[in-house]
């Protein structure tokens, strides 16, 4: 049970933590797009 357990949270945590990254990602990816458009 406890073993699961674990295994069931160390998949909640790793999939937090892929869209926490694309979303950060993301964010920069556009945040750079921006400066390019702004520079121009």
């Amino acid at each position: 049970m406890i073993n699961f357990f674990c295994r069931n949270h160390g998949f909640i945590l790793t999939k937090i933590t892929k869209t926490l990254y694309n979303e950060v990602l993301r964010c920069i990816i556009a945040y750079f797009l921006d400066d390019d458009l702004n520079f121009n």
